[in-house]
């Protein structure tokens, strides 16, 4: 059931981030506009920040995926070494189902 929740978030990730470039690529003319360019500007700053969180909460996944199929790489990927990480620790936190599971390991 986790692996299957796991290739449908990263199928609808590619897919939405697909249809917000292509959105992207239809209002590229806004950013002439004054008072709508310095909006885009803003909201496109926010966009790329919540974007490059999902970012890494993937690749948490996918350390994830490999400690839970490999019981981890010996000497480089293990519970322990990601439990000392402070990126990882922060979004175990946020996410404690898969810091619970990581650390289950």
């Amino acid at each position: 059931m986790g692996l299957l929740r796991c290739i449908c978030f990263l199928v609808l990730f590619f897919v939405l981030s697909f249809a917000v470039k292509f959105l992207a690529s239809l209002f590229k003319g806004i950013r002439y506009i004054p008072v709508l360019g310095s909006l885009n500007s803003i909201l496109g700053c926010a966009l790329g920040v919540l974007q490059g969180g999902i970012h890494v909460i993937l690749l948490c996944g996918v350390l994830w995926v490999i400690l839970t199929f490999t019981n981890g790489i010996d000497g480089v990927i293990t519970a322990e070494i990601l439990s000392k990480t402070h990126i990882l620790k922060s979004v175990f936190e946020l996410f404690p189902l898969l810091g619970g599971i990581v650390t289950q390991l």
